[in-house]
């Protein structure tokens, strides 16, 4: 019996604050077989998310980060999942700074706040990445 494949398009996207956002999750393999699918965020499942399709509608920016599409078949769980990115970009006519324009001191609490739950296949092991990484300044 030959294993299913999955893919996840688009691997990549970078869509501005206020956006839709969709991920599509394509299956080769096995034929009139159903699938069920899970989608996570940041290794966390994403409630109500089982259609093969991930949407996302007016995207904020505490929505970036890495999405994942599981799908098990009526035969159970085959292992199969494969990840996405997602980076949000501030809408037009917002003054957001990255995080690297910011002063040290502050620099250093943001980082604490953002090392307190790692991202799976971000950053540099420390759990985030600077360039994604957005804060706003009052």
């Amino acid at each position: 019996m030959e294993p299913i494949k999955i893919e996840v398009e688009p691997k990549y996207q970078e869509q501005k604050e206020g956006s839709r956002v969709e991920f599509m999750c394509n299956v080769h393999g096995k034929s009139e077989v159903f699938y069920n699918y899970r989608w996570s965020k940041d290794g966390t499942e994403i409630q109500g998310q089982n259609n093969s399709t991930l949407v996302l509608d007016c995207v904020k920016m505490r929505d970036f980060g890495c999405y994942a599409c599981k799908v098990s078949d009526t035969d159970g769980p085959c292992g199969c999942e494969k990840s996405v990115q997602l980076d949000v970009v501030p809408r037009d006519g917002m003054d957001y700074k990255r995080l690297k324009a910011v002063d040290p001191g502050t620099q250093e609490r943001v980082e604490i706040l953002l090392t307190m739950k790692k991202i799976p296949g971000v950053g540099g092991g420390n759990g985030w990445h600077m360039s994604t990484t957005w804060t706003i300044l009052a």
